[in-house]
């Protein structure tokens, strides 16, 4: 029986699992030296003009514009790409959830599109399935077979694939066959913080308040206002009737005292602990109830939308909000500004540095460096090889640069040293933001099709930096610097620098490759859902911490709490051991 026949029989069961969402990191200016330039345009051994055109097609998740072959038809990028591979691009996409479908379809019947890409711990835990099962049925090329047979051809894929953190995703992938290079992969390195207050200046100044600096002058601060101005909700969180008051003071008041309910927090030899039974964290716990019930905590969270909170905080009625991050510090002035036209950003301050308690600086622990996507060639293509130049392509620093920038001579010039002068935005919207987001956001930084998939939005010069991973960690988030340049975008980013230096440890990357099993998994779920059903109700006094507290805690060590972070840490010594094998 045949790969594709046997994947015909797969029935694949629609899971919900979470999706970790990330913020954008700082502004950086670009500088493009090349150091290559064949790389990705045409195979060494053969002229690209010799290269018969080919039709390539190539499918993606959630990408608007890709639908509209009218408008493709003006994008100058893409006929580029066009021109310099000599192939016919063509595109596939919808929703998530249909997009799975479509392409389990397209397999089924043997017409996959040449290029496919799966995300990676996404919304649909279908896209994980197919990948595993079009791995197991040998629907995919070895990319690493075709580029060992000639690396000249495919020479930025030859860079990424000696990097060690490209080599361990491809371990993980492919249930450690560490040789076996079937997809390509994209990364994010991205870094974010689980809540930062925002504070109402307009209610503290007339109180003769200050932005607070520590957890205690925090709580005197919202002492006074509930006293000197009693109209005003002194402390409120970005939580949608209550479903997230945990994630939203997270940072504010558990790590602050060297604790957490969400967070797996690893000690000075490396070994990650919940906290979330501790007797630390059932004091902090009493010390939020005690604010609620001395009324300096919103009394309406658990009836109101998210968005009401925002418009309470903007409307003056609510002195301190925590959000998701400083990151959405420019959406929130804006919101301020609807309100008050007059406002400065001396009137919405984010505490500089974080806010510090008896522990030091609450801080958010987590991997900055991760896998999002997996890039495919159908083993059913006609021409394999040519898609995979296009894939090389748009690792390669041209290929970036074509994505970033766009076409040389029409949207930008290079200087002798070659880097990027006279780049025109206004052009380059029209082969972007006029075809792809001219519903959504005209302003995005990226050519569509391709942009998010290698490096979640960052514009990298792998060849030039000599490595994947280090062109990751200097690659250029360019949605700030092509946005307005207004006082609130130049705090927020001030802001961004200060909390990811002083509120973010990264921890060591092989953490983003750790591994759980489904049972594993399974027992992670229940004990989060354990959580919920506990933490809202004690927060806000449902239910009597003292006295119900011992009953969590026996619900927690009986659904196997000591069990998940044992085996956790086990999982976790044992991918720093591929890893550090991997680095080696």
């Amino acid at each position: 029986m045949t790969g594709e026949k046997r994947f015909k029989i797969l029935t694949l069961v629609l899971v919900s699992v979470f999706i970790f969402s990330v913020m954008a990191g700082c502004a950086q200016k670009a500088g493009t030296g090349e150091t290559t330039t064949a790389a990705g345009t045409a195979a060494a051994t053969t002229q690209a003009e010799e290269l018969p055109v080919v039709d390539i097609e190539l499918s993606n998740a959630d990408v608007p514009g890709l639908d509209n072959p009218e408008a493709l038809k003006k994008d100058r990028i893409l006929q580029k790409i066009n021109e310099t591979l000599r192939i016919n691009l063509t595109f596939k996409t919808a929703f998530l959830d249909e997009y799975i479908q479509k392409m389990q379809l397209a397999i089924q019947a043997g017409n996959a599109s040449d290029i496919m890409i799966f995300p990676v711990n996404s919304s649909n835990a279908n896209a994980d399935v197919l990948y595993n099962k079009g791995v197991e049925e040998g629907l995919f090329i070895d990319i690493g077979e075709y580029v060992s047979k000639d690396p000249k051809r495919y020479a930025a894929l030859d860079l990424v694939m000696k990097d060690p953190v490209w080599k361990m995703i491809n371990y993980v992938d492919n249930s450690g066959e560490a040789e076996k290079t079937v997809a390509g992969h994209g990364l994010v390195y991205r870094k974010n913080v689980m809540g930062a207050p925002f504070i109402n200046m307009r209610v503290l100044k007339p109180l003769g308040l200050s932005v607070p600096t520590t957890f205690d002058e925090f709580v005197n601060v919202l002492r006074a206002i509930k006293k000197g101005n009693p109209k005003v909700i002194p402390f409120s969180y970005n939580s949608n009737k209550g479903t997230s008051i945990t994630y939203d003071i997270e940072q504010l008041f558990y790590a602050t005292h060297g604790t957490g309910v969400l967070q797996l927090v690893p000690d000075e030899q490396g070994y990650f602990h919940d906290y979330s039974t501790s007797d630390k964290t059932k004091e902090v716990t009493k010390l939020f109830v005690d604010l609620y019930k001395e009324g300096l905590i919103d009394k309406e969270i658990m009836t109101k939308e998210a968005w009401s909170n925002y418009d309470d905080f903007a409307m003056g009625k609510t002195a301190i909000v925590t959000v998701v991050g400083p990151a959405l510090y420019a959406g929130e002035f804006d919101n301020y500004k609807k309100y008050f036209p007059d406002a400065t950003i001396e009137d919405v301050q984010v505490p500089e540095p974080p806010i510090v308690g008896p522990a030091g600086t609450g801080m958010t622990y987590n991997t900055a460096m991760r896998p999002t996507t997996r890039i495919v060639v159908s083993k059913a293509s006609k021409n394999a090889d040519r898609a995979l130049d296009f894939v090389n392509y748009m690792y390669s620093d041209a290929g970036q640069r074509t994505i970033w920038y766009g076409v040389e001579g029409v949207h930008y010039k290079l200087d002798a040293s070659g880097n990027i002068t006279d780049f025109n935005l206004n052009e380059y919207l029209k082969d972007t933001g006029e075809i792809y987001y001219s519903t959504s956001n005209a302003k995005r930084a990226d050519w569509a099709p391709f942009s998010y998939v290698i490096a979640m939005g960052r514009y990298l010069q792998i060849e030039k930096e000599g490595s994947f991973s280090e062109a990751l960690k200097k690659g250029i988030d360019l949605a700030p610097e092509r946005t307005e340049n207004t006082p609130q975008v130049e705090y927020l980013n001030k802001a961004l620098e200060i909390y990811y230096d002083k509120a973010f440890t990264d921890n060591p990357p092989y953490v983003a490759f750790v591994k759980m099993s489904p049972a594993e998994e399974k027992l992670k779920s229940k004990l989060n859902d354990i959580r919920k059903k506990w933490f809202v109700p004690f927060l806000i006094g449902e239910k009597d911490l003292e006295k119900e507290w011992a009953n969590y805690v026996q619900e927690m060590n009986d659904a196997g709490i000591v069990e998940y972070e044992k085996a956790y840490n086990q999982k976790v010594q044992e991918t720093k051991k591929i890893y550090d094998k991997i680095v080696k």
